[in-house]
C-alpha cells in the first residue's frame, strides 16, 4: 500500500489525499486464476479484529476518535488465503510459496510438507504461488507531501483515510504500527513514512 498525502495549507498541516488513490492490496482472490493454474488453491474465512485490550490506550485521542467513529461497528473482514495460509499473493519474502523447479527440469516444485493439502493433491506446484512483482505508480511529489508505504498488518485494521489522519497529525511509522497493534492487528506491522522537505 502506498498513500500520498498532500499539504494544502499552513493551518491544516496535511489535509487531503492526493487525487491518485493508494495502491491496492494484491489478494489471492484477485489472482485466483494464476494461483490455481500453478496447482494452488484459495481458502476464505471471516476474521474479526478486536482491539488489543492490554495495549489499548483509551487516553490516546486518536484511538478514541477511531473507536468512537466506528460506533459499535463490527470490524471484520473476509480473508482469502493462498493454500489456506498466506493472505497476500505478492510479497518479497514467503519463499515457501515461491518454490523452484526440480533438478529434472520438468517445471514442477515440491511444496512444503506442512501445508494443509486437499485430499488427492500431489503436493507439487508448476509455478510460484506468490510473486514479488510490485504494482508501480508514478506521481509527482512536492515539498510538504508525505509518501507512506505500509503492509497488510496495518491496512487490515486502518483504512487509507485513517492512515492519512495519523500522518497528518505528524506521526511517524512507529506510531502507525503501534496504533495497528492496539486496534487488533495480529500480523506484522511495517511502515515507512517519507516526508518531502
Amino acid at each position: 500500500f502506498f498513500l500520498k498525502i498532500i499539504k494544502t495549507s499552513a493551518q491544516h498541516y496535511y489535509s487531503q489525499l492526493r487525487s491518485s488513490p493508494p495502491t491496492h492490496t494484491h489478494t489471492p482472490t484477485q489472482e485466483r486464476a494464476r494461483i490455481e493454474s500453478a496447482g494452488g488453491w484459495i481458502t476464505t474465512e471471516t476474521e474479526l479484529y478486536i482491539p488489543n485490550l492490554k495495549r489499548l490506550d483509551l487516553q490516546d485521542p486518536f484511538v478514541r476518535r477511531i473507536l468512537e467513529g466506528r460506533s459499535g461497528e463490527e470490524r471484520s473482514t473476509v480473508v482469502s488465503r493462498v493454500c489456506g495460509e498466506l493472505s497476500v499473493s505478492r510479497s518479497v519474502g514467503d519463499a515457501d510459496f515461491k518454490g523452484r523447479n526440480d533438478d529434472a527440469g520438468n517445471g514442477t516444485w515440491e511444496g512444503p510438507k506442512w501445508l494443509p493439502y486437499p485430499k488427492g493433491h500431489p503436493g507439487t506446484f508448476t509455478a510460484p504461488l506468490v510473486v514479488a512483482e510490485p504494482e508501480v505508480r508514478r506521481t509527482t511529489a512536492r515539498q510538504g507531501d508525505a509518501v507512506v508505504a505500509f503492509c497488510d498488518g496495518i491496512s487490515d485494521v486502518l483504512d487509507a483515510e485513517e492512515v492519512a489522519e495519523v500522518i497528518r497529525g505528524g506521526a511517524d511509522a512507529a506510531r502507525l504500527c503501534e496504533l495497528a497493534v492496539q486496534l487488533g492487528s495480529g500480523d506484522n506491522c511495517s511502515a515507512v513514512v517519507y516526508r518531502i522537505v
